[in-house]
């Protein structure tokens, strides 16, 4: 959390949009720290028809991943920060108090097309003073949020595949933890947006400038041999100017070129202040926090039959030494850790080891589940005191 006491870092307005562009703009270049979407609440009353505004689709982007909203009361500022996340998240706000089905289909929707990309990973930092068995959340001190005091049985689909690049991970039985998401590397485009046309990559990455290349040394752009093309610059078609992910330096510049008889649009990113009269510029990527570049094509992406891309260069896959999975019922796809992922009764890195699943230990009862009396009485409490407040409030009753 971030308090602006001494002065406002950007101009406060009774325009949102306006407020919207300005936090946007401070956030890309003030606050370093990881966030999936900074919100700002602000002690003004908007002249706009709703109590905050945000970025559609923004989330995990470093520019467009926030939202204002106006400060109130307790359960305003919840309404209001839940619509401008829902923003965020591709949701398009049916109902100012609750989710539609329309509502989850948006959010599915987003999420298949890679916008939560960012939402996958767990918090580093802890969320709650103390731990408390049954939250949610596996704290300092769990093995796992122990709930029914009993792990999931092995193979079962704890996190399903969100697109043909995703495997669906399995309890292995005997962890509450789940780990890192797996990929496949069989890449399949999405339909909104694609490749550039083979001419692109021909023409453009064995250039070696900044409108395609094989990457840099030093400040030299490195020209792709032909053999290469596919494994250096990324050229798309159909693309929007905001990237998902990341930020954008520079912008996305189309160049056609007459070929075979037919004009070619090949789209590239331009860098800043770019100029035909400019010959030599860096810049034009889509860029992580991290300065990771987002603008080229991905160690593992095919570009061939049998063929892998690897540090900008197309090779063999016999030639990493990377055995293909067995095919049957005990092995699945190869992962993007080179290994295979098994049917849970099978095990090993080829999948030819039976591992039929253990019957579990019996436990013993400790008592019954679900909350304790504690919580309980505390809940009807809190109830009686909320009903006798309403009561009050709503009849005009008080005590002096």
């Amino acid at each position: 959390m971030e308090i602006w006491t001494d002065k406002d870092q950007i101009p406060i307005s009774v325009k949102p949009l306006d407020m919207l562009k300005d936090f946007s703009k401070y956030r890309a270049q003030s606050i370093k720290q990881h966030a999936d979407a900074v919100h700002l609440f602000s002690n003004v009353t908007f002249h706009y028809s709703r109590s905050s505004a945000a970025y559609f689709g923004g989330m995990c982007s470093v520019s467009r991943g926030v939202g204002v909203n106006e400060n109130g009361n307790t359960w305003t500022m919840a309404s209001s920060l839940s619509q401008s996340l829902a923003q965020n998240l591709g949701i398009q706000v049916q109902h100012p108090r609750k989710f539609s089905k329309c509502s989850i289909s948006d959010y599915k929707e987003f999420l298949l097309k890679g916008g939560g990309s960012c939402l996958y990973n767990r918090p580093t930092k802890q969320l709650f003073e103390s731990t408390e068995c049954g939250n949610g959340y596996i704290e300092v001190g769990e093995e796992c949020d122990c709930g029914d005091k009993a792990f999931y049985p092995r193979g079962y689909s704890c996190r399903y595949a969100v697109n043909d690049c995703d495997i669906t991970e399995t309890c292995s039985g005997d962890s509450g933890q789940v780990t890192f998401p797996l990929s496949s590397p069989v890449l399949t485009p999405y339909a909104e947006a694609g490749g550039g046309e083979k001419f692109c990559y021909e023409k453009l990455n064995t250039e070696g400038t900044e409108k395609g290349n094989c990457g840099k040394d030093g400040e030299k752009w490195l020209q792709c041999s032909k053999h290469d093309v596919f494994c250096g610059f990324l050229l798309c078609s159909n693309i929007g100017r905001n990237p998902r992910i990341g930020m954008m330096k520079g912008d996305v510049t189309p160049t056609s070129f007459n070929h075979q008889g037919r004009l070619v649009d090949c789209r590239w990113t331009q860098p800043p202040h770019h100029t035909c009269q400019c010959t030599e510029t860096t810049g034009g990527h889509v860029l992580l926090d991290d300065e990771t570049d987002l603008g080229y094509v991905e160690d593992g992406t095919p570009c061939g039959p049998s063929m892998m891309c690897l540090d900008h260069k197309c090779l063999p896959i016999q030639s990493l030494n990377m055995s293909a999975c067995p095919s049957g019922p005990n092995g699945q796809v190869c992962n993007n850790e080179a290994t295979c992922t098994c049917d849970p009764t099978w095990a090993g890195t080829d999948c030819s080891m039976p591992d039929p699943p253990k019957e579990p230990a019996p436990t013993e009862d400790e008592g019954p589940k679900g909350p304790s009396a504690t919580n309980l009485i505390i809940g009807s409490i809190a109830g009686a005191i909320l009903v006798a407040a309403i009561v009050l409030g709503g009849t005009g009753w008080g005590f002096k």
